[in-house]
Formats: structure tokens, C-alpha cells, sequence
């Protein structure tokens, strides 16, 4: 007598079954993964820019201006998502001009991702001076399709240091250096 090998249609059918549920529970687990990651990489993208901006306004005892850029040359935006710069700004003027030398150039956020600043006295860039301060508190918020409940944020103090926000009153949502709960736009 031979014996068969192999496996019957009920056992491939029962190992799809087995294997789609599997695949049904993981695939929006990764996605959720996958987006936490993103919007953690631009946080610290940005929190790395504001870092090197405030050492080297201090190492160079020049202003240092962070703005939105599109092209990666000069302050064009104010949806920083696009980009931005730093630059070492010799008239403190805001503006990439002779002799300014450009420290940091990041493109574009990643997708889906947007990020505005708030309170700050001007919306289109932040100045370290040569001391490492800047001339007023503000928030940066990143924020993604999913709302504020997956934002996050740096907070500056008027020191120039730059924080991530917390949630002090265990709403859920990271509050801003106002300390009121996050908005996305």
C-alpha cells in the first residue's frame, strides 16, 4: 500500500483562515506603529534643529533664526511642514541675506503631518540670541490626520529651552506652553 503525503483542502483552508485573522489583527497595529513613528521622527527632527540653533547662537555669539522654507535658502512659509532652516542671521533680520551662513536645511515632514507654531511673537520664525534666548515663549505642534490625541509638541520657555509638552491635566492631549490642551489645525 502507498502511503500519500501532503495535506487536505480542509487543512489549507483552515491555515488561511488561520493565517488571514493573524494578518487582520496585525495589519492596523502596524499602521498605528508606523504612524507613531513618523510623527516621534519630525518631533525630534524639529527638536534637533532648535538644539543646534540655540548651541551655535551661543558658540558663534551671533542670532541664530529658525523659519519655514521651501526651497531650503530662505524664510518663504509658515507652514513649517514644508521645511525649514536655521541659519546664523548677522543683522538679525529674519532674512537670509549676504554673509548669513545656513546651518540646517530639512525638507519637507513627512507626509500627512503638519506643524505650526504658536504664541510665539511671530508665527514665521523664532531668533536664539547670542546669549541662547529667544524674545518670546511659544509652542511648536505636530499634528497628523489622527488629531490632537496623537500630537505632540515642544514647548520654549524664554530661555530658549525647548521641552516636549506634557499632559499636565490628564486630558489626553499634550498641553501647550499656555497650558491649555493642544488644538491641530
Amino acid at each position: 500500500m502507498i502511503k500519500q503525503k501532503g495535506i487536505t483542502l480542509i487543512e489549507l483552508m483552515l491555515g488561511i483562515a488561520i493565517f488571514a485573522i493573524t494578518v487582520s489583527f496585525a495589519v492596523p497595529n502596524l499602521r498605528e506603529f508606523l504612524a507613531n513613528n513618523k510623527i516621534i521622527a519630525t518631533t525630534n527632527d524639529f527638536v534637533s534643529t532648535l538644539l543646534t540653533a540655540r548651541s551655535e547662537a551661543v558658540k558663534q555669539r551671533q542670532t541664530v533664526t529658525i523659519c519655514g522654507s521651501t526651497n531650503g535658502t530662505g524664510c518663504n512659509s509658515n507652514a513649517w511642514e514644508n521645511g525649514w532652516i536655521a541659519f546664523v542671521d548677522l543683522n538679525a533680520d529674519a532674512s537670509v541675506t549676504a554673509g548669513d551662513s545656513i546651518l540646517m536645511v530639512k525638507n519637507q515632514a513627512n507626509s500627512g503631518m503638519t506643524i505650526r507654531s504658536n504664541y510665539f511673537d511671530n508665527a514665521d520664525w523664532i531668533q536664539y540670541t547670542s546669549r541662547g534666548v529667544i524674545d518670546s515663549t511659544g509652542t511648536f505642534k505636530i499634528c497628523d490626520q489622527r488629531g490632537t490625541t496623537f500630537a505632540k509638541a515642544i514647548n520654549i520657555n524664554v530661555t530658549g529651552r525647548a521641552r516636549l509638552a506634557t499632559d499636565d491635566n490628564a486630558s489626553g492631549v499634550f498641553n501647550d506652553s499656555a497650558g491649555g490642551d493642544l488644538t491641530c489645525p
